[in-house]
C-alpha cells in the first residue's frame, strides 16, 4: 500500500540575485552573508552554489 506522500518532490529555494551586469537564479537551501569578508554565500547540502561581493549585490530575494 502506498502512501499519498511517498511520491511529493519538494522544490528547493531559489535565490534571485541581481547585479549591476545581470541577473542570477541559483538554487540553495541557505544564505549567509560575511559581514568581515563582505561576501554573500549560497549553500546546497554544505557545497558552495555561488558567492558575490556585497557590494556588487543590488537586491537579492528568496523565491519558494
Amino acid at each position: 500500500m502506498s502512501n499519498i506522500f511517498d511520491e511529493l518532490n519538494f522544490m528547493k529555494p531559489t535565490y534571485l540575485v541581481k547585479t549591476d551586469k545581470d541577473v542570477y537564479r541559483i538554487q540553495a537551501s541557505t544564505c549567509s552573508i560575511d559581514t568581515d569578508l563582505k561576501i554573500i554565500c549560497f549553500y546546497d547540502k554544505g557545497s558552495v552554489q555561488a558567492m558575490f561581493w556585497v557590494d556588487d549585490v543590488k537586491t537579492f530575494y528568496r523565491i519558494f
